[in-house]
């Protein structure tokens, strides 16, 4: 059994890379169980609550589906002006719904909260 890494210790270091929740470890009896989140599963987000436009709504399903979004894609998807696209992305940080990611320019890019 020489030279095997433990599953575990892989597992760990792939789910870092992939930014996956971490591993639930319950000990039974005699037995214990370890429980892997899925991380696909869809967020809802309560559009109404938020009171977010069409526009948002459009970036949030992309959000789900491609994970990020820059405010370049978002002003081609919601056909508006990157002036528009930027203060909706800014206003779906301050209702705490995506994190901004970057300073400035070409290199910020947005993502749903966790």
């Amino acid at each position: 059994m020489k030279g095997i890494m433990h599953p575990s210790l892989r597992t760990g270091e792939d789910r870092e890379k992939w930014k996956l929740p971490p591993l639930e470890f319950e000990e039974k009896q005699s037995w214990f169980v370890i429980r892997f989140r899925n991380p696909n599963v869809e967020r809802v987000i309560d559009t109404v609550k938020f009171e977010l436009n069409e526009r948002q709504k459009k970036a949030i399903l992309h959000l789900s589906e491609h994970r990020t979004i820059r405010c370049k894609e978002y002003a081609e998807l919601c056909d508006c002006s990157r002036a528009t696209a930027q203060r909706d992305l800014d206003e779906l940080v301050s209702k705490g719904l995506v994190n901004r990611i970057g300073k400035t320019g070409r290199w910020v890019y947005y993502e749903l909260k966790s």
